[in-house]
C-alpha cells in the first residue's frame, strides 16, 4: 500500500448545484441523513446560493455534534468571477484569484491564505470537449485532472492523476435530458485505500431539484439522504 498524502483541489462546487443553473433567485437546502423509509435521522449539511448560483454558505454537521461553517463572497468583472473569498468562523480563510483568456475561458487560478501567502494554483487547458487541469502546491505540480464534457457542457468524466502518472481517483456523471444529475460514480485507486466503486443516485422533482439520494457502497450497504429546500 502506497503511503501518499494528497492535497485534493476543489474543482467544482457540488454538482448538485448545477441542477439550479437556470435559477434566478436565491435558494438553500438542508441535506439530511435518513433511513431506508425516508425518516430523517440527523443533519448532514446546509448550503445556500445567490441568484447567480454562487455558493454563499456551507455548514457541515459532524458526528460529534460539532458543526463547521464556511461562507463565501465574490468579486466580478462583468459576468466573470475574478475573486472568491472563503471565510471560516467569520475569519478570512482563503482568497482565490481567477484568470481568464481572451475567449473568457478560465486559464489559471491562484489561492492565497489569510496572510496573502500562495497556497495552491491551477492551470487550465481546453481542447474541444476536453479540459486538462494542472494542480500546484508550493510551486510544485502534484496532480493533473483530465475532464470530459458533453455537448451541453456538463462534465461526464473526471480522472485525477498524480505527478508520476498513477491514477488516483475516477468520477463519472450521468444526467437526464434537462441536465439534472442522476448518477455519480466515484472510485479511488486501491493503492490509496480506495474501497471500490461508490455510486450515488438522485431522484429529481418537477422543479429540477434533487429530493432523495441513495449511496451504494461496494459491500452492497447503502446510505440515504433527503433534501429540504427553503425559500419556496
Amino acid at each position: 500500500m502506497r503511503n501518499f498524502k494528497l492535497i485534493l483541489t476543489l474543482l467544482f462546487s457540488v454538482l448538485i448545484s448545477c441542477n439550479h443553473a437556470n435559477s434566478q433567485r436565491k435558494y438553500s437546502y438542508t441535506k439530511w441523513h435518513a433511513d431506508s423509509k425516508g425518516k430523517k435521522i440527523d443533519k448532514s449539511e446546509f448550503k445556500s446560493f445567490d441568484s447567480q448560483n454562487n455558493q454563499t454558505k456551507w455548514i457541515q454537521y459532524l458526528d460529534n455534534g460539532i458543526s463547521l461553517t464556511d461562507s463565501f463572497a465574490y468579486e466580478f468583472e462583468g459576468n466573470l468571477k475574478i475573486k472568491e473569498f472563503r471565510y471560516s468562523n467569520r475569519k478570512l480563510s482563503t482568497k482565490t484569484i481567477l484568470i481568464y483568456g481572451k475567449d473568457n475561458k478560465l486559464t489559471e487560478t491562484k489561492c492565497f491564505d489569510r496572510d496573502e501567502k500562495l497556497e495552491s494554483a491551477t492551470k487550465h487547458k481546453f481542447t474541444d470537449n476536453l479540459e486538462v487541469i494542472e494542480n500546484y502546491s508550493n510551486g510544485e505540480l502534484y496532480s493533473i485532472d483530465s475532464l470530459k464534457y458533453n455537448y451541453k457542457n456538463k462534465i461526464i468524466s473526471e480522472i485525477q492523476y498524480l505527478d508520476d502518472g498513477t491514477w488516483f481517483q475516477k468520477n463519472m456523471y450521468e444526467y437526464d435530458s434537462k441536465g439534472n444529475l442522476l448518477l455519480e460514480q466515484n472510485e479511488v485507486n486501491s493503492e490509496f485505500d480506495g474501497i471500490g466503486l461508490v455510486e450515488s443516485s438522485y431522484i429529481i422533482d418537477k422543479n429540477n431539484r434533487p429530493t432523495k439520494e441513495t449511496v451504494l457502497f461496494p459491500d452492497k450497504s447503502k446510505e440515504y439522504y433527503i433534501y429540504e429546500y427553503d425559500n419556496e
